[in-house]
């Protein structure tokens, strides 16, 4: 008799904590607020840096570059710099820049992968 009624409270205590855990999770959350959004700027004016910058910056987007090294990997870093630009980054942060070799129409080629993260400088 002792058990059954052991039982009862413990199958009540796992519905109730059940519902609260429920309810907690339908919660109406507060919405994000939307991206903040720059004016373009001229390519020139984007800077590439080495390191995260010591003052405060709002992310954009992170950009990875995949290419053969030469005037391929330049022309995929330009059109990146242009991208940036556009979207009012004021600054590309280097993250990776590494060469690898791949095969390529049956020939080992140098690769190159660089990963940007482009920020907007305060």
């Amino acid at each position: 008799m002792a058990i059954r009624i052991a039982r009862r409270c413990t199958l009540k205590i796992a519905a109730l904590s059940a519902a609260a855990f429920l309810a907690c999770g339908c919660a109406a959350r507060k919405p994000l607020p939307p991206p903040s959004v720059y004016p373009p700027i001229p390519e020139t004016a984007v800077k590439q840096l080495s390191h995260l910058p010591s003052v405060p910056y709002d992310k954009l987007e992170t950009v990875t570059i995949e290419s053969e090294a030469g005037s391929q990997y330049l022309s995929a870093l330009n059109g990146a710099r242009q991208a940036a630009a556009r979207e009012g980054g004021n600054a590309m942060i280097l993250l990776e820049d590494t060469a690898f070799q791949r095969r390529i129409k049956g020939q080992k080629r140098t690769v190159r992968r660089t990963v940007y993260l482009v920020v907007h400088l305060r």
